[in-house]
């Protein structure tokens, strides 16, 4: 869902108790207002309070996930006998909802990391084990994310997933709605303890 950082402060600050202001121009004097600084204060903490937030919700608390435009880099044949395509993630991106490339029965909502027990199966000569139309698989290294179970020339279809929440220059950032009173929890008890 797309929320505001205006209604994000406001949110914050009634549950801190204060009286919501908006921010208007640097007073005549050029020192910011006690409001103005909490409001800055709030906006800073939205990347890493969310992050966080996102990043320990279960799959269910996620929702649908924000639509990613993504890059193929490469593709190449694996042990298996499909094709790994190689995908570049975002420098923000930050959690995995479903990928679906074109060709696979069924979308991918787990990634497999190199400290996973399965991460080896990418290497296996079993389809079924490595990734398949039928039984895809994802693995993530760094920010590339290997989708096996594809033809040579495969695209995606569909990715679905989180980024490091932060405002645009509209002052909008999306964020998982089944997430976002923690987000207000978090945020205000992160200022009370400052």
């Amino acid at each position: 869902m797309v929320y505001t950082i205006e209604r994000l402060q406001k949110e914050v600050l009634a549950r801190l108790g204060e009286i919501s202001v908006t921010p208007t121009s640097i007073s005549a004097s050029g020192v910011p207002t006690p409001a103005e600084i909490v409001a800055a204060k709030i906006k800073s903490m939205l990347p890493e309070e969310g992050s966080k937030l996102i990043k320990g919700a279960s799959a269910d608390e996620l929702g649908c996930g924000i639509e990613m435009e993504v890059t193929v880099a490469t593709s190449k044949l694996m042990p298996c006998g499909l094709f790994a395509i190689e995908i570049e993630l975002p420098e923000d991106f930050l959690r995995l909802v479903s990928l679906k490339m074109a060709g696979w029965e069924r979308s991918v909502g787990r990634l497999i990391l190199p400290t996973m027990p399965e991460w080896e199966c990418q290497w296996s000569e079993e389809p079924g084990i490595a990734g398949s139309p039928q039984r895809p698989r994802a693995y993530m290294d760094g920010k590339i994310l290997r989708a096996i179970g594809s033809q040579e020339n495969g695209s995606t279809e569909s990715m679905y997933g989180w980024r490091i929440p932060a405002a645009d220059i509209d002052g909008n950032f999306d964020f998982p709605a089944g997430l976002y009173p923690d987000l207000l929890g978090a945020i205000a008890s992160r200022i009370l303890s400052c």
